[in-house]
């Protein structure tokens, strides 16, 4: 998604396909990372110990194709993980101020086109 990459000025770290299971979201490796979910996931984030502020942008696309559990370290709207799109791409931020004890995270874009 070059428009994504030119907005934030760095690189997309293009992992692999999920295959259900675990995901650690890393913010130490990408500020930008793209996920395909390919079955049923939970998903998780990982900060710096110490680090007290970090952010990561994450692009995962055909998330509504599946059941995806999110941490409890992570703060959405109203309390509630977004209904992701159903064979499109959802563009999601999150932040912490806490070195990752919590996260923020929201919907920047959905079925981003």
């Amino acid at each position: 998604m070059a428009d994504l990459n030119t907005f934030i000025g760095g690189e997309i770290n293009k992992l692999t396909t999920t295959s259900g299971g675990s995901y650690n979201f890393n913010a130490n490796s990408s500020t930008v990372q793209r996920r395909t979910v390919t079955a049923n996931s939970t998903f998780d984030l990982i900060a710096t110990p110490g680090d007290s502020v970090q952010s990561v942008i994450i692009e995962l696309v055909n998330g509504g194709n599946f059941n995806i559990t999110w941490n409890a370290s992570i703060n959405w709207s109203e309390g509630l993980a977004p209904d992701l799109t159903t064979n499109g791409t959802d563009i999601l931020t999150f932040y912490t101020t806490n070195a990752g004890a919590t996260w923020e995270g929201s919907v920047f874009s959905k079925d981003s086109k």
